[in-house]
């Protein structure tokens, strides 16, 4: 519950409503009362009050009666604007007893303050009088004002001030009163912004017209101070540059705080609470602290339970309870309801059981039920039904109990209405609602799945709460199921983009939409020097790299890449580490980062690193030792990674330093550029990278999850049969995977490949393995007009079975960008080391080395060659670009690409967007289509490409052969509709025996069932016949099907 700042009033005087009367005062004392008038003005009370008493004390003769009585009201004065009106009323009674005769003007004008803080009627006729006894005085208004003010009376105060303001004669002397009447009802009308404007143009008017007094200024601090602590507190946007700010009237608090013993107590129990407020909001802690702990006993509970929260330390709830029962004070209960909103299940339980023991508690406000609500929801506790049946019957009177009674109707499945929803959003858009309780029901209509509703409400409050487009960027970014065209929406109407590049970058990210998520990191990059978010941008740019071998905008990357480099003494050692694999990987230029890396390891006690860190080092050296890289050296072997080994020393350039123990444990040496001349002059010295030469100690001995520890037993007959038990583990599964496969059990091709290289192996293998079935998708037939996606596992396929260049010359057919920068990619790394898998190891009995020999060189070059030649035809395709195609729901490519693939995920999400049809051999997009509901007509396997491309003949021969492959389908499910017309028509003994083929398949697959059912259903029936019925042609043909595929009649 928010609890609003209050700014601190002081008692209006009439200042010179009237004239008074002139007392000849001797001109030393004159002068001492002018010093003390202006230190008071000044707000150096100290010195006033001390010269003042001391003035009173030396003029106390009867002699002097008319001075003392001249000191006595100055004190009267001072003491009514400390606030303390007990003392103030003796003064007053004192001169009115023992100093009747001196009294004039000034001291009735007292008189009159002191009636309307009394709300003494009689000020009215005294007034009167007082106006008739006065020349030139103030119109009668300008009194009535200063009654209704001190009187509490604000409205009808206002009501006179706008008249009497209209007299231009006297409006320089309601200037101040103005801004004072005003900014007390700015606080009174849930802070209107035009009785705020008022205020403020008063106040303009009142510090340009005349000198101020120091308590004049304080009122109007605090009136500006107030406006911006509750705008902090309420998350409001302030509407404009002020007067003042918070830290002007904090200076001026320190005065009064300094001078506390002037003032009245319960005036400074304001000051105290407002000085704690202004101390949170400025963010100093420590002295927050201090001061907190030196006024604790002067401060409600309330204090103690925000000291508590600041501190971050346990609540005593004993001791509030206590206070709140003995003090009954409704602002305490609130705050310690509130806790219900943003605390732990501890604190929680403890209030909502107060609630429970104290249950008038729960109806002293609306606030209060709907915390413990609130609370009963997330400790999973059942709500009383004569709670539910209050809330129902006072849902509609504001918006804390319609929040309640939607929160529990979700909670117990009850019925939400569409009005109900209505009436809560029409709540929220009440300018007096707190921000704090919109974001509770955007968090709730998020609940309810109203996602465009809680979009549109951030959305109408942007010009008003500072924070709410920010916060409900923060649930939309939790939000797993808000749709992409929704949040793009919602984006497309935040005014000020640019103050939320950054969390709008993750939520793309979310959204498999790398290169937007690039463009607003790049922003906040650039902005704010935002380094988590140039780390962000590199990342995106990794990842959007490796699903499809794309890099997103070079030059700014390069650029985010500079200056992160330059920010070398900021970074930590993890991110050096990333800089230099994206380096690898995305730049393959290590030139920049490496030194610096190098230094860094240097620098540390390389053999007792985190272990951490030395797998993040290892798995960088195991990649870039054996081969994968084709230009390693380019990438290590030059002057600044380069060093010479010999007889197990490592020298390098002096241009690093070395920690001592790091020369001690790995032999290294610096040496100067004449050594290191001779030395490379040696042959026996061997150059190496540096990088890899510190790495290389722990590479193999850290605790890396990717590497499997083996033990070698020298002294066993069979040392290696830890790593053979192992491996025939993984055959045993890698089997097992197989053979789920070929029963139809939906695992996908990129489940059994791992790797998109492997489908250059993988595809033939299954094709030609007389125990495995290659379970292909269903045959169905599109247009020409509508354009197919040929995926990767087609083009391995087609160009097995020598189709390929058969099908890239239809003009239906496209090729994803995806798989053409892979492609290309993997073209410029084939070699001996980096093939695709042989998976005839899975038909062998027993594991065997395969050596690499001129052979497995030879082969690489053939196969790298068969690549290129498939580059150049597909090239000749439609490309399309399905690098940024995602599916329209959030972190899809993340749920699915590592299961089914990077390109098939692509595929399908171009598929499901642009409406192509996919062509694949991957079983899973079968699986996908179901899952997600989608028409299975927009998925077939190549087949379907082959059927009106080839000869007849040529196409019967392929398909049969491919069904002795055990390759699924060859035949479409409209085959049967073909062979019925033709049954109808013809003798099915005339067909040749390659068509007889083909009817032998299509029982394989289930499609003559419904011939099966037919012919039952005509002559198979139990019941008996009156006419038995006739066989036809047509029945015929159909024995003549069950002979050909081998069944019996009476079995049918």
């Amino acid at each position: 519950m928010i609890q609003m700042f209050n700014s601190i009033k002081n008692l209006i005087q009439f200042g010179n409503n009237t004239q008074t009367n002139n007392i000849s005062i001797n001109p030393k004392i004159d002068v001492s009362i002018r010093r003390i008038e202006k230190d008071f003005f000044d707000g150096n009370f100290k010195q006033a009050i001390d010269d003042l008493d001391s003035l009173i004390t030396d003029n106390s003769n009867e002699s002097l009666k008319s001075v003392k009585y001249q000191l006595l009201v100055l004190k009267a004065s001072y003491l009514m604007q400390f606030r303390k009106i007990d003392e103030f009323r003796e003064v007053i009674e004192l001169i009115e007893t023992k100093y009747k005769d001196f009294i004039e003007i000034k001291f009735k004008e007292f008189k009159l303050t002191l009636m309307a803080f009394n709300k003494n009627k009689e000020f009215f006729e005294f007034s009167k009088q007082l106006r008739l006894e006065t020349p030139n005085s103030k119109p009668q208004g300008h009194f009535d004002i200063v009654f209704y003010l001190n009187s509490g009376d604000v409205p009808r105060a206002k009501e006179v001030f706008e008249k009497e303001i209209i007299n231009t004669q006297y409006r320089d002397k309601l200037l101040l009163i103005g801004g004072h009447i005003y900014s007390n009802l700015y606080e009174y009308n849930n802070n209107d912004i035009n009785i705020f404007n008022n205020a403020d143009k008063y106040y303009r008017e009142a510090l340009e017209t005349k000198e101020l007094s120091f308590l004049d200024k304080l009122q109007i601090k605090g009136f500006y101070a107030t406006y911006l602590l509750n705008s902090n507190i309420q998350n409001k946007i302030p509407n404009r540059e002020l007067l003042f700010s918070v830290e002007d009237y904090k200076k001026s608090l320190d005065i009064v705080l300094e001078n506390e013993k002037y003032f009245n107590v319960d005036y400074m129990k304001i000051v105290i609470e407002n000085y704690i407020h202004i101390l949170v909001y400025l963010g100093f802690k420590d002295e927050y602290n201090e001061f907190y702990k030196k006024y604790e006993n002067f401060l409600s509970i309330k204090h103690y339970i925000q000291y508590s929260g600041v501190n971050e330390v346990e609540y005593e709830h004993n001791k509030i309870q206590e206070y709140i029962l003995k003090k009954q004070e409704l602002n305490d209960l609130l705050v310690y309801s509130s806790l219900i909103l943003n605390s732990s299940d501890n604190n929680i339980e403890e209030i909502t059981k107060f609630l429970q023991t104290k249950t008038e508690y729960l109806f002293k406000h609306t606030f209060i039920p709907y915390a413990y609500v609130k609370g009963q929801i997330l400790l999973h506790n059942e709500i009383a039904t004569d709670l539910i049946k209050y809330l129902e019957e006072h849902k509609y009177n504001d918006i804390d109990t319609l929040l309640a009674f939607i929160e529990t109707a979700h909670y117990t499945h009850a019925e939400i209405s569409n009005k109900d929803i209505d009436k809560l959003i029409e709540f929220s858009l009440n300018d007096n609602t707190f921000q704090a309780r919109i974001l509770d029901v955007i968090k709730l209509l998020k609940k309810l799945d109203r996602r465009r509703e809680y979009l549109d409400l951030a959305l109408n409050k942007q010009d008003i709460f500072s924070s709410i487009i920010f916060e409900t960027l923060k649930i939309c970014e939790k939000d797993e199921n808000l749709y992409f065209k929704d949040f793009e929406y919602f984006i497309s109407n935040i005014q000020n983009q640019d103050y939320y590049s950054a969390i709008i970058g993750n939520i793309y990210l979310k959204h498999d939409k790398p290169d937007k998520a690039f463009n607003y990191y790049y922003l906040e990059s650039k902005k704010n020097d935002n380094q988590e978010a140039m780390f962000a941008l590199l990342k995106v740019i990794w990842d959007h790299f490796n699903m499809s071998h794309k890099i997103i905008e070079n030059s700014k990357q390069i650029e985010i890449f500079n200056l992160l480099i330059a920010k070398r003494e900021h970074l930590k050692l993890e991110d050096l580490i990333f800089l230099l694999m994206y380096a690898i990987h995305i730049l393959k230029d290590t030139r920049q980062i490496l030194p610096i890396l190098n230094q860094e390891l240097l620098n540390l006690d390389i053999k007792n690193l985190d272990n951490s860190i030395q797998v993040m080092l290892s798995n960088i050296f195991t990649q870039t030792s054996f081969g994968v890289l084709s230009n390693y050296n380019d990438m290590f072997l030059y002057d600044a990674n380069l060093c010479l080994v010999q007889d197990s020393k490592t020298y390098f350039q002096n241009n690093f330093t070395i920690l001592e123990e790091n020369k001690n444990n790995f032999g290294l040496h610096l040496v100067d550029d004449n050594d290191y001349f001779l030395k490379i002059q040696d042959n026996t010295c061997k150059k190496e990278s540096l990088f890899h030469r510190l790495v290389g100690p722990f590479a193999f001995r850290c605790e890396n999850p990717n590497m499997i520890e083996m033990k070698l037993d020298k002294d066993s007959e069979d040392p290696l049969h830890e790593l053979f038990d192992f491996m025939n583990q993984r055959t045993n599964y890698t089997k097992d995977l197989f053979q789920r496969y070929s029963d139809e059990i939906h695992i996908g091709l990129y489940a059994l490949a791992h790797d998109y290289k492997n489908y250059f192996t993988l595809i033939p293998y299954i094709l030609n393995n007389k125990t495995i079935n290659l379970n292909s998708l269903h045959i169905n037939y599109l247009p020409k007009e509508r354009k197919k996606i040929l995926t990767l596992s087609s083009i391995i396929f087609l160009n097995e079975i020598n189709q390929l260049e058969v099908v890239l010359k239809r003009e239906d057919i496209v090729i994803q960008q995806t798989l053409v920068n892979w492609l290309k990619d993997y073209s410029q790394k084939v070699d001996y080391t980096n093939m695709p898998q042989d998976f005839t190891y899975l038909d062998e009995e027993s594991h065997k080395f395969i050596p690499v020999t001129d052979d497995s060189i030879k082969q690489a070059e053939t196969f790298k060659a068969s690549i290129f030649k498939i580059i150049n035809a597909i090239l000749v395709c439609e490309i399309i670009d399905d690098t940024s195609e995602n599916l329209p729901i959030k972190k899809t490519y993340s749920m699915l690409a590592p299961h089914i693939g990077g390109q098939e995920y692509k595929a399908l999400a171009y598929c499901i967007n642009h409406n192509y049809q996919i062509i694949s051999e991957n079983n899973v997009f079968d699986m996908l289509f179901d899952t997600m509901k989608y028409n299975k007509v927009f998925i077939s396997n190549s087949i379907a490409l082959l059927a009106g491309t080839l000869k007849r003949d040529t196409y019967r021969g392929l398909i049969i052969d491919l069904h002795m492959k055990k390759y699924k389908y060859v035949l479409n499910e409209n085959y049967v509709d073909g062979l019925l017309d033709f049954m109808k028509k013809h003798d099915v003994s005339n067909l040749i025996d390659e068509e007889k083929e083909l009817i032998k398949i299509a029982n394989n697959y289930g499609f003559l069932d419904k011939i099966k059912q037919y012919y039952r259903n005509k002559f198979k029936v139990l019941y008996p016949k009156t006419v038995p019925p006739i066989k036809t042609d047509f029945d015929k043909n159909i024995e003549k099907i069950f002979s050909l595929i081998e069944i019996k009649i009476q079995n049918v």
